[in-house]
């Protein structure tokens, strides 16, 4: 069984092995190690990558056996073979940041809010826990984030133990776990005692930063997503700079953006309204223009235009409004939407646009006097009009 030198060593990221074994499995291949310092998906925890003997590794899994299997496109070598490997030191060091943070995130929330952890995901760009409660306030987030930060502060030593399964009795273990046999225990100070074989962070002080970045709904339960370390500073540094870009848009200092944000939400709102209702009084006159336009087919009137509208919701009033002065069909565009407006009992808008929407891939429906679809090319309209005339020559 391969040795797991990460279980005594999470910093270390370069080591000596030897090849056991070497196969391939759906395309790619899978070397074992007597020894080796890469991590394995398990535990919530994502694997290392790394090269081994320069051999870029893809995925490093687990075997039935127990084994830890790198997975690479090229292979490594031969069984028998000397290898030197080394793990990225980044995504080690993300992984150790996260995890380590996640055990006290998790122990602070037993210890303020009573709330266990049923379930954990340390992914590529956030850290997770799934909490047994249908409800976490805003508050509560603040007051445990803060709790966690202050750990960092005091620089808790982090610790690597193991025992015996017939001796977990003597830790305050969160969760005992089924495995039996020697069980790994990472100890933070006298803080937090869990069972786990994931890589860690040497003290707290490591971790720098926890920042909380959402909470929503998973089933029943509540799932917290947080950053840890280096995420958690580039993530602080991009919004920073984001937020100074709108405060200097809005000539304002930092701490003003909501507020002015809203105040030109709200006269924008109202503009919108004045021109909404401009626009609504400019309707008949827009359509009698777009009826100096209309062509003939089969002695039938039909218009084929694209409109600028403020409000593509006010495309099918002007496409009705000018079929009507037509007595005929009217089929206009503005920016992603076309709509077939009828007036005329030789059309049917619903017929028309189907066989229209069908052709062209587009989303929507209607009836027989008017039809809206989404999902318009523009560079297409050429297209579009050429189509509708050889339905329309064809009925």
């Amino acid at each position: 069984m391969t040795e797991r030198l990460y279980y005594k060593d999470s910093s270390l990221l370069s080591f000596d092995a030897e090849i056991i074994d070497s196969y391939r499995v759906d395309n790619k291949h899978q070397t074992l190690l007597n020894r080796s310092a890469f991590y394995p998906t398990s535990g919530g925890q994502l694997f290392d990558r790394g090269t081994i003997n320069s051999v870029e590794i893809e995925n490093v899994i687990e075997t039935d056996s127990g084994d830890v299997a790198h997975v690479s496109t090229t292979e490594i070598g031969k069984k028998g073979e000397s290898v030197k490997g080394e793990v990225d030191k980044t995504r080690r060091w993300d992984n150790r940041q996260k995890h380590t943070a996640q055990h006290i995130i998790s122990q602070v929330f037993i210890r303020q809010s009573d709330l266990e952890t049923v379930s954990v995901h340390l992914g590529e760009n956030y850290g997770a826990i799934e909490l047994a409660t249908d409800e976490v306030s805003d508050s509560q987030l603040t007051d445990i984030e803060k709790t966690v930060n202050e750990l960092i502060r005091d620089n808790l030593k982090v610790e690597i133990l193991f025992a015996d399964h017939q001796e977990l009795g003597k830790f305050p273990l969160r969760k005992i776990p089924e495995r039996k046999g020697l069980i790994r225990i990472i100890k933070i100070g006298e803080f937090d005692y869990s069972a786990c074989g994931g890589t860690h962070c040497d003290s707290l002080r490591e971790i720098v930063l926890i920042k909380f970045i959402g909470a929503e709904k998973v089933r029943k339960n509540i799932l917290i997503k947080f950053l840890a370390g280096r995420q958690a500073l580039e993530d602080y540094s991009q919004k920073l700079i984001i937020t100074n870009s709108i405060a200097n848009r809005l000539t304002c200092h930092v701490d003003k953006i909501e507020e002015n944000i809203t105040k030109l939400h709200n006269e924008n709102k109202t503009r919108r309204k004045q021109i909404t209702a401009l626009s609504n009084e400019l309707l008949p006159v827009m359509a009698g223009k777009l009826t100096e336009r209309l062509f003939e087919i089969n002695n039938l009137k039909i218009i084929f235009e694209t409109v600028s509208l403020v409000e593509t919701k006010m495309l099918g009033q002007l496409a009705s409004l000018a079929a009507k002065k037509i007595s005929g069909l009217a089929i206009l565009i503005c920016r992603d939407k076309i709509v077939f407006a009828a007036a005329n009992d030789k059309f049917d808008a619903r017929e028309i646009s189907t066989t229209f929407s069908e052709k062209f891939d587009l989303r929507g429906g209607g009836n027989s006097s008017l039809a809206t679809y989404g999902g318009v090319d523009n560079s297409k309209v050429e297209l579009y009009k050429k189509y509708v005339t050889e339905i329309l020559s064809n009925n």
